[in-house]
């Protein structure tokens, strides 16, 4: 390998070099290095993995028709639609995007 100065570094010294200054970086910052793991702890991760996944396979997913619901809470709903249009006014010509109007039944929803 080549540096930035033009010298010749062969591949362990170079990568050597990077491992040294991670180090030197971590220090400064004060950094400490993680504590080794130990067999406990995985096997404490891997019980709470296995835990979890069977928690979500044994609860399933929920069964809420979303389609019906919607139909339900805006059955009786009252909706008036106009068209975009443009005319000549006394002053100038207007245009307009249309009208929506809604009324939607007041209810009370459980959530």
């Amino acid at each position: 390998m080549t540096t930035e100065r033009g010298e010749t570094v062969s591949r362990e010294a170079a990568v050597e070099g990077v491992r040294d200054c991670r180090e030197r970086q971590a220090n400064q910052a004060g950094a400490k290095a993680p504590p080794p793991t130990s067999p406990g702890t995985f096997a404490r991760r891997l019980a709470l993995s296995a835990t979890v996944a069977a928690f979500a396979v044994a609860t399933g997913p929920g069964h809420a028709d979303v389609l019906s619901e919607m139909n339900r809470f805006w059955q009786g709903a009252a909706v008036n639609t106009t068209g975009p249009t443009a005319f000549q006014g006394q002053a100038s010509g207007h245009w307009t995007l249309g009208n929506l109007y809604l009324r939607a039944p007041v209810r009370s929803e459980q959530v």
